[in-house]
């Protein structure tokens, strides 16, 4: 993964798109903060799930990959294409694939179409995880995003703490701040309950 100059500003973009376009999934190389969030999303109603993608939990798919290079059953650019279904284009040409490392292989097809991988005998970024968070939706027609509104409140250049006695409430309290402190990533509720302050990463809403 390349070094970013604001991790946080990333994922909180990479949300905010994700549900701008109505996507059940966003998919991004995964990292301790990253989980952090994403629990305390899920805690508050704000995702469905979360899960992280590890190098050893696609070694099948992986290796049906391989095969297919040295068969060459599809040239490498293949994987590449969002619009070929390559997993369907491997079994109609013969491959003996079990339905194990057919789930697998449709998880790497994501990875491809999300450019976490970007070559079939590049797997790097696997090395650190993969972190999957599923949106949500609420009831309506059409459903509403869980999340309407994401704020960046520090950055890089400018950090923003608050004691435990003057943690900002959002929305009048129907939003989140996501706060960082000596005990972890939490919400601001969280934060008051357990009596700690610290740096104001995000409003929520």
């Amino acid at each position: 993964m390349p070094f970013l100059a604001d991790p946080l500003g990333d994922t909180l973009t990479r949300i905010r798109n994700a549900y701008g376009a109505r996507h059940e999934e966003v998919i991004m190389p995964a990292s301790q903060w990253r989980v952090s969030l994403a629990q305390v999303l899920k805690r508050e109603g704000y995702i469905s799930d979360y899960w992280v993608v590890k190098e050893s939990d696609l070694q099948k798919g992986r290796a049906i990959v391989h095969q297919a290079l040295e068969k060459r059953l599809i040239p490498s650019v293949a994987f590449r294409n969002p619009e070929l279904d390559w997993v369907e284009t491997l079994k109609r040409k013969g491959l003996n694939i079990s339905r194990e490392a057919e789930k697998e292989l449709r998880i790497i097809r994501q990875l491809f179409a999300a450019k976490i991988l970007k070559h079939p005998k590049r797997w790097g970024p696997l090395k650190s995880g993969v972190l999957f968070i599923r949106l949500k939706y609420l009831e309506g027609f059409p459903p509403r995003p869980a999340i309407t509104g994401i704020q960046q409140v520090s950055r890089p250049s400018r950090r923003l703490y608050a004691g435990r006695r003057k943690l900002p409430r959002v929305r009048a309290g129907l939003g989140i701040a996501i706060v960082s402190t000596h005990l972890g990533v939490m919400s601001d509720s969280e934060a008051r309950r357990k009596g700690v302050g610290g740096q104001i990463l995000a409003y929520i809403w």
